[in-house]
């Protein structure tokens, strides 16, 4: 089925937070060792009743401010600034992180899962040219000097957001296609992308998962498969960056009409489940657009306990139509056709866009 590309822009960023708010409620439940160990029993949360209770333990224990992502939020920021200026401006990301840093280490490197998070906006943005869509996330990396692994996993899942938007996510064949983008790339840009160790990691870790598609395999064996060292013999920090975003992959497609099914999966597969389960909640919205979340999950952010879960989660916005009204924007200002300055969108409103390059070059 064919969503409203208006409607898969606020899958994504409504998705993000869902994921987000239950990987974090998910992982403040549960050990350390629990999370570690692939044998130890799942909490139950087949029904957002259950999940209910497990956000309203989180919430009541004060758990969720320390246990956080420090870089969701930065979802927000992107948003804002893309809206704005109608390109990416790295000095508003940099002001954020001065305002909101909270240590030294918030200043330091953005690391691949919290870059895959950040560059969400920028995937949604340059979703339909993937030259620029990495040109642009090689800015970002270069500015924060992230490694070059952490920008190829931002890419992957970026691809696989355009993907969807664009109505090409199938689990036979997404992945081909994300191989045979990679190669354009290279050639469009005449050099390599990353370091041939790093590519290597990459292309293997990307035939196992479609290997697991293919095969219908459980979900008990991609759990164990995906968590095994490669054959490559990589450093263990090379394969900690790589497999969330292989993890997340795997669920979006092994059930790509089913956001819940997807996003509960991805819990399962106890590999960042904070992360894992971000990115899955966006890369299937992106897939099964707005509509295609339940709305019981999504009232979840509303909830307030003295401040609002969303609020608590993201800090900068309070209510889930505040969201969808940062996608609207952003899905106007991509189109070229709307000036959000002189008539900035108003929240349950939508935009009348045209299709890009159609009514004037973008």
């Amino acid at each position: 089925m064919r969503y409203s590309l208006l409607s898969q822009f606020q899958g994504v960023l409504v998705g993000a937070a869902i994921g987000e708010l239950l990987g974090i409620s998910w992982a403040a439940q549960v050990t350390q060792a629990d999370q570690l160990d692939l044998t130890a029993p799942q909490l139950p949360l087949n029904c957002p009743e259950q999940w209910q209770r497990l956000l309203s333990s989180t919430l009541t224990g004060e758990k969720l401010s320390a246990s956080k992502p420090r870089w969701g939020h930065l979802v927000v920021l992107g948003t804002q600034s893309l809206v704005q200026r109608g390109e990416l401006n790295l000095a508003d990301w940099q002001q954020f992180r001065q305002r909101h840093a909270q240590g030294t280490a918030d200043l330091e490197t953005l690391e691949a899962s919290k870059m895959a998070i950040a560059s969400l906006p920028i995937a949604l943005f340059f979703h339909e040219d993937e030259t620029k869509l990495y040109q642009n996330l090689e800015r970002v990396g270069q500015w924060s000097a992230s490694e070059p692994s952490s920008i190829l996993a931002s890419f992957i899942i970026s691809l696989a957001i355009a993907q969807a938007l664009q109505n090409q996510f199938h689990p036979q064949r997404s992945i081909p296609q994300m191989i045979a983008a990679i190669t354009r790339l290279e050639t469009k840009l005449g050099r390599p992308i990353a370091e041939a160790n790093h590519m290597a990691i990459l292309m293997q870790q990307l035939a196992q998962v479609q290997t697991l598609l293919e095969h219908q395999a459980s979900l008990e064996r991609a759990r164990s498969q995906l968590c095994q060292p490669l054959q490559a013999t990589p450093t263990p920090h090379e394969l900690k960056q790589i497999q969330p975003i292989m993890a997340t992959l795997y669920c979006c497609l092994a059930t790509p009409s089913d956001w819940r099914l997807a996003v509960l999966r991805s819990l399962q597969m106890k590999i960042a489940p904070a992360l894992v389960t971000t990115l899955t909640g966006a890369v299937s919205g992106a897939a099964n657009s707005l509509a295609g979340i339940p709305v019981e999950w999504r009232l979840i952010l509303d909830q307030t306990n003295g401040i609002s879960t969303l609020k608590s989660l993201w800090q900068v916005v309070e209510f889930e139509a505040e969201v969808t009204e940062l996608a609207s924007g952003l899905l106007a200002t991509w189109s070229g056709t709307y000036d959000t300055q002189k008539f900035p969108v108003k929240r349950y409103h939508v935009p009348a866009i045209a299709a890009p390059r159609v009514i004037r070059p973008r």
